[in-house]
C-alpha cells in the first residue's frame, strides 16, 4: 500500500558561505535531557606520556597490555556535549526493561531460580558425545529469562546497572534519545577543563574520593558497586559524579591506537637481556572502556583517566556498566541511529546530521519503576518506592526516563545541481533533500511514526512514480518512509527566489502547539558551493501531539 503525503515546501535560491563543509554552528541555549550535565567542548587529552606509561609499566608489570595501548598522548577536539551525572542505574534501566521487553541483567534473577536450574544442569547426564561442562548462568539467562522471575533489589536501585552488554547500552541509549559517550568526550567530561589531571579531582591519588574496594577502609568486602553519587569529593565541577572506580564504562568509540602508536619497550627483568616489548591488545573489534570499576586492583593505576580497555562487544561483566550522552542539537541523535538502523539505499547521499532541526521531548518516571504499567506482560515485583530509599547516593537532578518522543529534519549535505539545473533534475526524478524522523503519527500528511526521505519533484515531469494521484501540473514533494513503497505525490507551493536570505541560512523551526503544526526551513549546499536551496516543510499533528515542553 502507498503511502500519502501532503507537506509545504517552498524552494529559494541563497547564498551559502556558512554552509560549507564543516562549518560548525553554535550549540543551542538549555534546556537539555533529565539526568545530563552540559560540558564545553575545546582540546582534550587522551591517553599517557609515553615516557610516564614506561614508568609505570616497569612498576606493574601485570597491565603491560593496556598500558601500551594509552600512549602516547594523543590531541583531539571536542564539540560541546551534554553527559550523565551518574552512571545508568539499575532502577532507570528497569524502565526500559519493563517497557521494550528486553532481557534483564543476570544480577535480577530470582536466586532460587538460578540455584534450581543450576542442579538441574549438574545433576543432568550429558548427552553422547557431549562434554559437560560447568554450569554458566548467563548463558542459562539469555535462554530461559522469559520464563523466570526477576526483580530489583531495593538496595542496589541506585547503584550503576552492570552485566550490560554494549549492544544493551547502545539500545537503551537509542530508547532514551540520546547515546554512548565517545572516548573524547567521557575524557574532556573526566578531564574538567585541564590537560594534566590524573583524576577528575585532581593529580593525586585520593581513595576516599571514588567506590574501589581497596581504598576507604572497606577492605575488599564489597561484591557491588554503591550507590551512585556516594562519593561526592570525586565529583567535577560540572557536577559529574563517579567516572572513576565505580564501573567500568562503555563509550562508543572502537578499541583502537592513538596516532603516532608503536609498540612499548621497557627495561627487562634481567638486565642482561633486550628490552621488553610490549604490544597491546589491537584489532579484537573491542570498544573502548574507562573509568575502572569497584573491583579493580591498584585503582591509582586502573583509575587513572587516561587508562582505557578494550571490551569485547559481547561483554557482560559484573563491574561493566554505562552513562549515557547528548548532541545539544535537538533531534539529531536519534535522527542518525534511526538512519543507521534504517540501511536504506540512497548511494552517493550524505545527510547534514550536524544541521539537524528537530523538538524533542522527555517524561521521567514517578515512584517505583515496577508500578509504572508501562509492560502490562512483564512480571511485577513488590519493592520499595524511589520515594522511600536512602537519600545517600543521590545525584542532583536525577530522575529516570519513562518516554522520548522527537521530530527532527536533517538536510543533504550537498546537491549535484546548481540554479536551474535542480528545477531540471527534478522534472525528471524526485531530488532528496534530506531525512525525517518523527515518533508522532502525522494528520498531514497522513503518515505513520517513521523514518522517511523528504525528496522534491518539479512540476513538467512524466510522472514516473506511477501513482494515480500524481499531477505533472504542480510541484510537490515525496515523503517515503524507508522499507515501505513509494509515497504518493503531494502538492506543495510553487518554489520561488526570495531577497531575504540570511534567514534561510542556519534553519529554524516554527512550532504552533495548539494548531498542531511544526515547520522546518533549512537550506542545502548547490554543486556551484557559492549558494544554496532553501526550503521549508511544513507538517500537521493530530490536536494535543505537540503539547508539552520540547526542547529545540
Amino acid at each position: 500500500m502507498k503511502r500519502s503525503s501532503r507537506a509545504l515546501l517552498a524552494v529559494l535560491l541563497v547564498p551559502a558561505p556558512a554552509l560549507e563543509p564543516g562549518h560548525r554552528q553554535h550549540s543551542r541555549p538549555r534546556p537539555g535531557p533529565p539526568g545530563l550535565v552540559a560540558v564545553e567542548g575545546g582540546r582534550t587529552v587522551l591517553g599517557t606520556r609515553r615516557e610516564e606509561v614506561i614508568a609505570l609499566a616497569e612498576r606493574h608489570r601485570k597491565f603491560l597490555g593496556n598500558l601500551a595501548g594509552e600512549q602516547p598522548q594523543a590531541f583531539v577536539p571536542v564539540d560541546d556535549f551534554w553527559i550523565g551525572a551518574s552512571e545508568v542505574t539499575n532502577e532507570q534501566y528497569e524502565v526500559f526493561v519493563r517497557a521494550g521487553g528486553r532481557r534483564p541483567p543476570l544480577h535480577w534473577a530470582d536466586p532460587q531460580v538460578l540455584e534450581r536450574a543450576r542442579r538441574a544442569y549438574l545433576g543432568r547426564p550429558p548427552e553422547p558425545g557431549s562434554q559437560h561442562g560447568k554450569w554458566e548462568p548467563e548463558e542459562w539467562w539469555r535462554e530461559h529469562w522469559r520464563e523466570a522471575s526477576w526483580s530489583v533489589p531495593p538496595e542496589i536501585a541506585r547503584s550503576p546497572v552492570v552485566h550490560v552488554s554494549f549492544e544493551d547500552a547502545e539500545v537503551y541509549a537509542r530508547w532514551a534519545g540520546l547515546r554512548l559517550p565517545t572516548e573524547a568526550e567521557w575524557t574532556r567530561a573526566a578531564r574538567d577543563g585541564e590537560e594534566d589531571h590524573a583524576y577528575p579531582w585532581g593529580r593525586e591519588w585520593r581513595g576516599e574520593a571514588c567506590a574501589n574496594l581497596d581504598n576507604a577502609g572497606r577492605g575488599g568486602k564489597e561484591a557491588r558497586p554503591p550507590s551512585i553519587g556516594s562519593f561526592p569529593g570525586g565529583a567535577t565541577a560540572e557536577g559529574v559524579h563517579d567516572l572513576v572506580g565505580s564501573v567500568w564504562e562503555w563509550t562508543s568509540s572502537p578499541y583502537r591506537p592513538f596516532r603516532g602508536y608503536r609498540p612499548l619497550e621497557i627495561s627487562p627483568l634481567v638486565k642482561s637481556l633486550p628490552p621488553e616489548r610490549i604490544e597491546a591488545p589491537f584489532g579484537q573489534g573491542g570498544r573502548v572502556a574507562l573509568g575502572g570499576s569497584f573491583a579493580t586492583r591498584v585503582p591509582s593505576l586502573a583509575c587513572r583517566i587516561g587508562s582505557r580497555a578494550g571490551i569485547d562487544t559481547a561483554g557482560s561483566l559484573p563491574d561493566l556498566g554505562f552513562r549515557c550522552a547528548w548532541t545539544p542539537r535537538a533531534g539529531q541523535d536519534s535522527l542518525q541511529a534511526a538512519a543507521a538502523a534504517g540501511r536504506f539505499d540512497l548511494a552517493g547521499t550524505e545527510f547534514a546530521f550536524d544541521r539537524t532541526l528537530g523538538i524533542e521531548r522527555w517524561e521521567v518516571a514517578e515512584g517505583d519503576p515496577g508500578e509504572l504499567g508501562v509492560a502490562a506482560e512483564a512480571a511485577r515485583e513488590s519493592r520499595p518506592s524511589a520515594a522511600s530509599l536512602p537519600s545517600a547516593g543521590r545525584v542532583p537532578g536525577y530522575a529516570a526516563i519513562a518516554t522520548h518522543r522527537t521530530v527532527a529534519f536533517a538536510p543533504v549535505r550537498k546537491l549535484p545541481f546548481a540554479g536551474a539545473e535542480v528545477r531540471r533534475a527534478a522534472r525528471e526524478k524526485a531530488v532528496v533533500l534530506g531525512l525525517l524522523l518523527t515518533d508522532l503519527p502525522l494528520l498531514d500528511p497522513p503518515l505513520p511514526p517513521g523514518l522517511y526521505t523528504v525528496a522534491f519533484r518539479a512540476k513538467g515531469g512524466r510522472g514516473r512514480e506511477r501513482d494515480p494521484h500524481d499531477d505533472p501540473t504542480r510541484d510537490r514533494i515525496l515523503l517515503t518512509g524507508v522499507g515501505l513503497p513509494p509515497a504518493r505525490v503531494a502538492r506543495v507551493e510553487p518554489p520561488e527566489e526570495r531577497a531575504d536570505l540570511q534567514a534561510a541560512l542556519p534553519g529554524s523551526i516554527a512550532l504552533d502547539a495548539a494548531a498542531g503544526s511544526l515547520r522546518f526551513e533549512a537550506a542545502v549546499l548547490t554543486k556551484s558551493e557559492f549558494r544554496a536551496l532553501g526550503f521549508a516543510l511544513e507538517l500537521r499533528f493530530p490536536e494535543g501531539a505537540l503539547s508539552g515542553a520540547w526542547v529545540r
